[in-house]
């Protein structure tokens, strides 16, 4: 299970035709029947729900909940969960806030068409549920199915959103538009796992995200730069303002193949800026993320091809990164 304007190519060239291909991803609102459940009959109306929902139900007793096996599950911390008063009301939000759907669920199905169109053999999601986890995870990826944790969503300054738990720089990105692009790079990662597509180093981990990012514009090349790697206006600044000196950063410390995981933890790590040494509290976070994909990016623009074959049948990172001459 996963739980979910930069230089370099046209963001055109992945406005493909996807004429014949059909796809359709149903979509069930299974915080709605979570919000049905009562203390009367409890027990019979959750085994219903795991008879009708295997699958969603699966995941959720076992690895959102923590409630046991699905088979014999522990009624009294599932009831203690989803009987619970704040639960209860943050279904209700979520219910007034996500009235409709229909957007969203177009806009999932548009994404994985074009899926369909770039990678004709994959086995596509069968069903996409929404849920709400009391803010446990955004969303997953399991066994055909997508899930999006609509309380994830319900934007900044939302009444269960501490800080503590929830810092600024995240709340940020909790909003609506986020739902797809961060469903699409669930799915890449479930599809190609970071542990076996990286060797180690700090040049791997870069391109493997610059990968996702890239990935996640094919799918969805309508949505902005920005929100696929969920910068503020003032991080895509900062970058293009500073990108050679965030690439000379990289070549001064002789960081490209780095194994230590403290200092790669520093360059690909989410925060409110990139905590590394040198590097001010100006600066965007994640900074590797995006040398990654602009050497992704320089890659595709030198091998002419279909970008989706050149991406993923290429695993070598010294190959990628020779080959992109990236040098901004």
């Amino acid at each position: 299970m996963v739980v979910l304007s930069i230089s370099g190519c046209n963001d055109n060239r992945y406005e493909v035709d996807l004429t014949g291909i059909e796809v359709n991803i149903p979509l069930t609102r299974y915080e709605e029947k979570l919000a049905a459940l009562s203390d009367e009959g409890f027990e019979s109306d959750f085994n219903a729900l795991i008879q009708q929902y295997p699958l969603m139900s699966e995941v959720f007793v076992e690895q959102i909940i923590g409630a046991g096996r699905v088979a014999n599950p522990n009624y009294r911390v599932l009831k203690r969960a989803l009987l619970d008063s704040n639960f209860k009301e943050i279904i209700a939000d979520v219910d007034k806030q996500f009235a409709d759907l229909g957007t969203m669920e177009a806009d999932i199905n548009r994404a994985f068409a074009h899926v369909a169109y770039y990678f004709p053999l994959d086995t596509l999601p069968q069903h996409c549920y929404t849920l709400v986890t009391g803010m446990r995870v955004p969303g997953l990826t399991y066994e055909g199915i997508l899930g999006v944790s609509l309380d994830w969503y319900m934007g900044r300054g939302y009444k269960y959103y501490h800080t503590q738990v929830f810092p600024k720089y995240m709340q940020r990105r909790m909003q609506q538009e986020y739902i797809v692009p961060q469903l699409v790079e669930g799915y890449f990662r479930d599809k190609y796992p970071l542990e076996k597509n990286t060797d180690g180093t700090l040049l791997s981990e870069m391109i493997y995200w610059g990968k996702q990012l890239e990935f996640t514009k094919m799918m969805i090349p309508e949505v902005p730069d920005s929100i696929i790697i969920e910068y503020t206006t003032e991080n895509m600044k900062w970058c293009k303002d500073n990108e050679w000196m965030i690439y000379k950063h990289f070549v001064d410390r002789n960081l490209w193949y780095s194994t230590d995981q403290q200092e790669i933890f520093r360059y690909v790590s989410d925060g409110p800026y990139t905590v590394a040494p040198d590097v001010p509290s100006e600066s965007a976070p994640r900074m590797g993320w995006f040398t990654g994909w602009q050497i992704v990016r320089n890659y595709l623009k030198h091998e002419k091809g279909n970008p989706a074959e050149l991406l993923f049948n290429n695993n070598n990172y010294q190959d990628i990164f020779k080959k992109a001459r990236y040098k901004p």
